[in-house]
């Protein structure tokens, strides 16, 4: 059985797809099976993922009806042999020491392994590295805090273990296409102990390219639905993991709100964007958390997502005037 089972939903990517599988196979660690998973592309993605297919025994192809990343995640998921699982997406690429930086041989399960990387625009052909240069590995709350762990919340440049997932059925929800990968970090990281930051780049997260989900606009029942849950876990989280409650209001209460806001600001009629700030939620929702206890933060979570709520529905009626 191999160590590691790398998954890669396919969907569209034929200009990046073969650079995509070998940077994989072109690893320096060879322990691993790649399942690509063809999520009903139309153009030559499916074709690339078959030739492939022919030349590695390493690599298995899937083709399914198109139903979205999360359903072919979870389908890799489902079929995934390997101790260890990691995500790749089909237009980013890995560097050859990536699956070797992991040490898979040297950690706990109760431990999740997180690599840094760096951004690549398609457009201008330039990276930048998005992290502090001084990270040191995860080993308190406070480091949580000042690096921000729980705002990383991509599937990719992380180690999951396989048999955790699914003794917990821990899957990537098919219903929704916001922050699904969010949600799918926060219910690993109910069953961990620690978090460790491998302080390496060699991950390369493309940006630019057309078939990106952050480019998609989203319905404002889904938007509260994911900030909803997303409250729910970090309000967890931030018991399990002791953190501080100026980084409850920050996570809570104005990173929920900057994604609400930049939600909405991707609709067709800015005026909705308009009409949000013009309610000046910020001293509202600033107001609330001051009154609250933190013996009594559930009670604050209730009130947000009421007031979220309450103020979508007057920028609603505000928009069909």
């Amino acid at each position: 059985m191999p160590k590691i089972s790398v998954i890669v939903p396919v969907y569209n990517v034929e200009k990046y797809l073969s650079r995509c599988i070998d940077s994989i196979l072109n690893q320096s660690y060879a322990d691993f099976e790649l399942l690509l998973i063809n999520d009903g592309s139309t153009d030559n993605s499916a074709s690339i993922c078959n030739e492939y297919e022919k030349k590695d025994s390493r690599i298995r192809v899937f083709h399914k009806e198109n139903g979205g990343v999360s359903t072919a995640r979870n389908l890799g998921i489902e079929n995934a042999k390997g101790r260890w699982i990691c995500f790749i997406d089909s237009d980013d690429w890995i560097e050859k020491e990536y699956f070797n930086a992991f040490n898979v041989d040297s950690f706990s399960i109760n431990t999740l392994k997180i690599q840094l990387y760096k951004q690549y625009n398609e457009n201008l052909n330039g990276y930048t590295n998005l992290f502090d240069d001084n990270i040191k590995s995860i080993v308190t709350s406070n480091d949580i805090e000042k690096y921000n762990i729980f705002s990383f919340t991509a599937p990719w440049c992380k180690l999951y273990c396989l048999d955790l997932i699914k003794i917990n059925s821990i899957r990537f929800n098919p219903n929704i296409s916001l922050g699904e990968d969010g949600l799918f970090f926060y219910e690993y990281l109910k069953y961990i102990d620690s978090i460790d930051i491998i302080e390496k780049y060699l991950y390369v997260y493309s940006v630019g390219t057309q078939n990106s989900l952050t480019m998609k606009y989203h319905e404002l029942s889904k938007v509260l639905y994911y900030l909803n849950r997303k409250s729910k876990y970090v309000l967890l989280l931030y018991s399990k993991f002791g953190l501080s409650d100026k980084y409850l209001y920050s996570k809570v209460a104005v990173d929920v709100r900057n994604e609400l806001f930049n939600a909405l600001y991707r609709y067709k009629d800015n005026r909705i964007h308009f009409f949000f700030k013009m309610l000046d939620v910020d001293y509202e929702l600033y107001n609330l958390f001051r009154k609250s206890k933190t013996s009594n933060v559930l009670e604050f979570m209730i009130k947000y997502i009421i007031l979220l709520k309450i103020n979508c529905k007057i920028m609603m009626i505000q928009k069909n005037y």
